[in-house]
């Protein structure tokens, strides 16, 4: 197995939310640790233990990056952490319901308990890793936003804004359950976090007074939440569409039964006279009853055909 082996495959597959190339000390000891007992149950169980992990990771970042920020700084960071715990429920929420989605879909498996049992780490180690990242860009010296963005509001930013809610809204009605509700509170709950993080972001760079900042960050926000959203809706249909080829195909293969062995099919010349006479006067019955029916509805009115 490669480095990062079974994370950066289930990742891949099964939609871990940031990227994996931000290396942590952590993922190399979550795979030690599923390396030893790579069972269904081995993977389950390590990944609890490195929820509790991450989640000191993630305090530990914290701490630190309110250390080194100004007093303003703090307060837009502590409200955007407030709206991140919320987020991160719902998420696991939604998640859940994606997974169940998927085992059904799919006729089930233990594959999708190991996939589910790392996603839900991903979303404290993705927060952690962000935490990590400003503290580092801190302790570089002043931070200084190097990206352009438009002055005024653009077509493109009112799309994506739209677009997130209605792929938001298209997962939902593809979930199992009530999927459509968790859909729509894990979007709420991502929202309000989406906004406070491009407060605390302005914060960061020095353009808290820039409106076009904000709405920039929150269009970018918005991207990468819909690229996650098209990629689970994705999913879902692969695995749909893959369930239903195989009914399909199991539907139209039928088994013939094999005849009895040492039972030889007569030749037609070879067949009893009483059965030949009881043939005829079958198919002559049939083609009586046949032209009564087509005479009865000759009679009758077509009720479509109004």
């Amino acid at each position: 197995m490669t480095r990062k082996g079974l994370w950066i495959a289930l990742c891949a597959l099964f939609l871990c939310g940031s990227a994996v190339a931000a290396e942590h000390p952590l993922d190399e000891a979550f795979e030690r640790c599923h390396s030893e007992d790579p069972s269904t149950a081995g993977v389950v169980q390590c990944a609890e233990e490195f929820a509790e992990k991450w989640d000191q990771e993630l305090n530990r970042a914290y701490k630190e990056l309110m250390g080194l920020l100004p007093k303003e700084g703090q307060s837009a960071l502590r409200t955007a952490q407030r709206a991140w715990i919320p987020w991160r429920d719902s998420e696991h929420a939604l998640a859940g319901a994606y997974y169940e989605t998927l085992s059904e879909k799919s006729g089930g498996g233990t594959i999708w308990s190991m996939s589910h049992a790392v996603n839900s780490l991903e979303p404290t180690r993705g927060r952690t890793l962000e935490l990590i990242a400003y503290v580092d860009e801190l302790k570089r010296g002043k931070p200084r936003f190097e990206g352009s963005y438009p002055a005024k509001q653009t077509d493109e930013q009112l799309a994506e804004a739209m677009k997130v809610k209605n792929l938001s809204s298209k997962l939902g009605k593809g979930l199992v359950g009530d999927g459509a509700k968790t859909a729509s509170v894990a979007l709420k709950a991502w929202e309000e976090f989406r906004n406070g993080e491009a407060q605390f972001l302005a914060q960061l760079y020095g353009k808290k007074s820039d409106a076009a900042f904000l709405r920039h960050v929150r269009m970018v926000k918005n991207m990468e939440r819909s690229k996650r959203f098209d990629q689970m809706i994705g999913e879902l249909e692969e695995v749909a569409g893959g369930a239903e080829e195989q009914e399909t195909k199991g539907a139209g293969e039928t088994e013939r039964a094999p005849e009895p062995e040492g039972r030889t099919k007569a030749p037609e010349a070879e067949r009893a006279p009483a059965a030949q006479n009881m043939e005829t006067r079958t198919t002559h019955e049939a083609q009586r009853t046949q032209e009564a029916e087509e005479t009865e509805e000759a009679g009758q009115d077509d009720p479509w055909g109004k």
